[in-house]
């Protein structure tokens, strides 16, 4: 296992040295953002992430983390808790990956709809 990461100072260093990550004060805490996507943010208890489905399991059945019961729906969100000193590098990189690919997919999504509207009013 890797080395654990402890918060906040090195924990945020981390995040932030990921391409592209921005953060922001959200629920009274540090927001980290991938492309203007929010997929991690500093809890009380633990790194709260937004991981994609298979990594989710993953982290649940291994323990590694658990659901999050706070302020999001997370058993539909993808939202979990990783207790702060737990070696939280691969599920940093699945939820700041999935960011990523949301934020391409609303660029994908909003250049569409711009095209419809421009050939119905031609």
């Amino acid at each position: 296992m890797a080395d654990s990461i402890t918060p906040p100072c090195s924990l945020r260093d981390f995040l932030t040295g990921l391409p592209g990550v921005r953060v922001r004060r959200m629920f009274g805490t540090d927001a980290f953002f991938a492309a203007g996507v929010l997929f991690a943010f500093l809890g009380d208890e633990g790194l709260v992430l937004r991981l994609p489905a298979t990594a989710k399991s993953m982290a649940l059945e291994s323990g590694l983390a658990r659901s999050y019961l706070g302020r999001l729906p997370g058993e539909v969100s993808g939202w979990v808790v990783v207790p702060y000193g737990t070696a939280v590098e691969e599920l940093v990189e699945s939820a700041h990956l999935q960011a990523q690919a949301l934020a391409r997919a609303r660029v994908r999504r909003k250049g569409r709809t711009r095209r419809a509207r421009g050939k119905k009013a031609g």
